[in-house]
């Protein structure tokens, strides 16, 4: 109950952002290297899914059906629902370029239809209607052929590295916000940040915008909150009380 419910609400989301795709997608390596998907952390997540993609099938093919959920489950709760659909949201209202908002809306297309395909084993129904009413396409998604194609997925490259350390300062920043005992869209007015700055460059406007930080900068002292893999030193200054009032 649980996982259907979470399927219906996380792919109502993102169907309203499909409403802003202009064109037609491909295939996540096509859509890649047409440019189309530059963002570092839209490329990291499809990474991600394409192993994820490996992995199920792998364990489907060993019978280890249990296996083959583990992962999926893994990349859907972990990867795209508490993270990427965090990270991407305000780019994927608009409030970006319109590249990079294509980039989002292209990246949740190949994830929403790519997810429904992986649970539909395990949920047939649930994933059967929601693929009908958001892709209209006229195949049912239990038709043969219509399993994922792991070669339709970029190979790892720095992108899933960049996406995994933007995950983690994230991690530290909700850490920190729930330890001072405010809401997670409670304001940050800068954040110095020591450790391998480059890796969360490309992502800073998603950084920033999920996590409702005004600046975000490099420093080789900051000292403060550590993130769990120990890449990351952040110092934290919160708005004062006056501002957010």
């Amino acid at each position: 109950k649980k996982l259907v419910t979470k399927l219906w609400n996380a792919s109502k989301f993102a169907a309203m952002q499909l409403e802003n795709m202009d064109g037609t997608p491909t295939t996540p390596a096509q859509d890649i290297a047409s440019g189309i998907i530059a963002n570092t952390l839209d490329q990291g997540l499809l990474m991600r899914l394409g192993q994820a993609v490996t992995k199920a099938t792998a364990a489907f093919d060993e019978y280890e059906y249990s296996k083959a959920r583990e992962a999926v489950e893994d990349v859907f709760w972990n990867d795209f629902c508490d993270n990427y659909l965090e990270l991407v949201k305000s780019r994927a209202y608009g409030n970006d370029t319109p590249e990079a908002q294509q980039s989002a809306c292209y990246t949740i297309w190949h994830c929403l239809r790519t997810i429904l395909k992986l649970f539909a084993p395990f949920v047939p129904h649930i994933t059967e209607e929601l693929f009908a009413a958001i892709f209209e396409e006229n195949t049912s998604i239990h038709a043969r052929g219509t399993w994922p194609d792991a070669a339709d997925f970029p190979a790892a490259t720095d992108a899933e590295a960049s996406f995994a350390a933007t995950v983690s300062v994230l991690a530290a920043i909700r850490g920190a916000k729930s330890d001072k005992g405010v809401s997670i869209k409670y304001p940050i007015d800068r954040i110095d940040v020591a450790g391998e700055f480059a890796l969360i460059a490309p992502t800073l406007f998603d950084l920033k915008a999920a996590g409702n930080v005004a600046d975000m900068e490099a420093s080789d002292s900051a000292k403060g909150i550590t993130t769990e893999d120990e890449r990351f030193t952040l110092a934290i200054t919160f708005a004062e009380a006056a501002d957010v009032a």
